[in-house]
């Protein structure tokens, strides 16, 4: 039989295409250590778990099956001519492979550690030779006996004690192309428990992702000896847990998590909760969660009951209510990261979850970046779970109407291709005109002078959409129309496009140079020089992209730095030109302009807030 006849792999062994070939690996096969079922094993950038071992009829000697980290590594789901092998997550993740040494099973933690934070000792060799002194049986004993290179070896393991951060994910040294010292187990041959303890005592945070780890119990080998561990990064990890296992020790003081592409169901996040009682903040981001669904009998202890960030950015989840169902009563959770899943709808709350618990008790931002939300309406129920429930006033008495109207979603995180809301000039606007209680919007403060310009330009639009409607017909679509209407009076739209915010936009002098501005003349040579119209009240890192487009350059990214140059008076200066406007391209500012130079350090602070008017520049420094 042919290798070909069955859906091997072939980068891990050289397999010939004649029976004599099958047997000569198999030869080769009984040389090597067979790996345990569920170990890990990378194969130069792979990584993979071994699901089989044993034979392959009618091909000879033992083989290998294995689940690759990374589905399109694979070929098959475990299954060979009618036969089921193994199983596999994905249909097509799994290969045969013969065992080879081009397999690596990595190495022990604190073997990867020395690795990386101990630099080789250097090595002494004599310059001089001496004759080799006569000892007598009587002074042989009054010999002090000196270890070569011992203060060396001395200060390398002291490094280790004083190390607070330590970073071994996907870390490879410059002579392990093949993987051998990555993290593998928690202790090698001849390492005893209380090592790992005794050789890095402060270690608070750290990185295994892309480990070799095969399992929460052989990772809590490790972490019950850092005893002051905070911050535990595991992405892009394949940790096994058994489903009503134990409490874990060793995670009891975690507080950070970070699970990104770990292919964690929710049911096994739930299950490990009670082994991480410290827990704030967790990230689950793209690990192909559809379903936030758990089968717990009570009494059970609760359920992330100090979590306040949770990242489930990238998943597959579709329904509102099952994340209600999933999250809305978690005691702490301040922050909750939804982007880019295909939530396509929000349902309104009924009356008697309303008036019921209050739901989402802690909850002050969600990220809804890239979710395919396509009514405001939706957007407004959102709001309206995050009302319900009886309100509370800062003595802590439950609260009237007036309070209960100050609830609500207060910050948000909106946009990206996938939102079909409103066009990105309009999204802002209209997003806080229809939330009364937002404060913040995508990481940029909502000032009152811009809340009521958004308002009365959303009033503005109701009235141009639906000119012959009444006030009740207005309503329906719009709930908060009788209150903005009862705040701003009736505004009416303006004629063609020059609406409200458009006159609010004001003309600004964009300079691009190699070099920030100085304070003394000459202030600045230019390499460009155009004009842009823009909102003072968008923040400065809304507007890089819009000012890098402007200035013809290929993305933000080339921005290093912005500096303001604000005009020293208004008006025409005696040519008539807006006085501050700055040279043009190739032309050193005249001395007698002395503008004001400062940079524009703060990102999410509006333009306004730097006191930029009509007439002054901003400097885009490249390079």
């Amino acid at each position: 039989m042919s290798a070909d006849a069955l859906p091997i792999s072939r980068p891990a062994a050289a397999l010939g295409d004649a029976p004599a070939a099958d047997a000569a690996a198999a030869g080769a096969a009984a040389r090597h250590t067979l790996p345990a079922v569920g170990a890990r094993f990378a194969l130069g950038a792979d990584r993979g778990t071994v699901r089989y071992v044993g034979a392959v009829p009618p091909a000879a000697g033992t083989w290998l099956g294995v689940e690759w980290d990374e589905p399109s590594r694979g070929k098959h789901d475990g299954s060979h001519a009618g036969v089921r092998y193994f199983s596999t997550r994905s249909p097509r993740a799994g290969s045969f492979l013969r065992p080879s040494a081009k397999l690596s099973f990595g190495t022990s933690f604190l073997a990867a550690l020395g690795a990386k934070y101990l630099p080789a000792a250097p090595q002494t060799t004599p310059t001089t030779t001496h004759p080799a002194p006569r000892f007598s049986r009587r002074n042989l004993a009054d010999i002090e006996i000196e270890a070569p290179n011992m203060d060396a070896v001395s200060q390398r393991v002291s490094r280790l004690s004083r190390l607070r951060q330590v970073g071994l994910g996907g870390w490879r040294a410059e002579d392990d192309a093949d993987g051998a010292a990555e993290v593998a187990r928690a202790f090698g041959e001849g390492e005893q428990a209380g090592r790992i303890a005794e050789t890095c005592p402060n270690v608070r945070w750290l990185d295994l992702s892309r480990s070799l780890l095969p399992s929460w119990q052989e990772l809590s080998l490790i972490t019950r000896e850092l005893r002051q561990l905070d911050t535990l990064v595991l992405h892009c990890n394949r940790l096994e847990h058994e489903q009503g296992a134990a409490v874990l020790p060793g995670f009891a003081a975690v507080r950070d998590l970070g699970l990104d592409r770990c292919l964690l169901g929710w049911d096994t996040l739930c299950d490990l909760a009670a082994s991480f009682p410290a827990l704030e903040t967790l990230q689950l981001g793209f690990n192909d969660i559809g379903k936030l669904s758990h089968a717990r009998e009570a009494p059970r202890l609760p359920v992330f009951g100090s979590l306040q960030t949770l990242n489930l950015e990238g998943n597959g989840l579709t329904c509102w209510r099952d994340i209600v169902d999933a999250l809305a009563r978690l005691p702490a959770l301040e922050r909750l990261v939804l982007s880019s899943n295909p939530i396509h709808a929000i349902s309104t709350p009924s009356a008697a979850e309303l008036a019921g618990e209050r739901l989402f008790p802690s909850l002050k931002h969600i990220s809804l970046i890239d979710v395919p939300l396509a009514r405001w309406s939706d957007l407004e129920a959102l709001d309206m779970w995050l009302r319900s429930g009886p309100a509370e006033d800062p003595s802590g008495s439950a609260s009237g109407a007036d309070a209960h109207a100050r609830a609500g979603l207060s910050s948000l995180a909106l946009g990206g291709t996938l939102c079909p809301l409103a066009s990105t000039e309009e999204l802002r606007s209209l997003a806080i005109a229809r939330l009364g209680g937002l404060t913040q919007l995508n990481g940029t403060a909502v000032h009152p002078e811009e809340r009521k310009e958004a308002e009365r330009f959303y009033l503005s639009r109701i009235t141009s959409d639906m000119p012959d409607a009444s006030d009740a017909q207005r309503t329906v679509p719009h709930p908060r129309y009788p209150e903005l209407k009862q705040r701003h009076g009736v505004v009416a739209h303006a004629p063609g496009k020059a609406d409200l915010l458009q006159s609010k936009l004001i003309e600004l002098t964009l300079h691009v140079s190699p070099a920030a501005p100085a304070a003394e003349p000459p202030h600045l040579t230019p390499v460009s020089t155009t004009t842009v119209r823009v909102l003072p009240t968008t923040a400065l890192r809304l507007l890089r992209t819009k000012l890098a487009k402007a200035a013809g350059l290929p993305d933000k990214k080339a921005i290093r730095e912005m500096w303001a140059m604000l005009a020293p008076q208004a008006g025409p200066g005696a040519d008539g030109a807006l006085a501050g406007a700055g040279p043009a391209a190739g032309d050193a500012l005249n001395p007698g302009d002395a503008p004001i130079v400062f940079p524009l350090d703060q990102k999410s602070k509006a333009l306004e807030w730097y006191q930029l008017r009509a007439g002054d520049a901003v400097v885009l420094v490249i390079g």
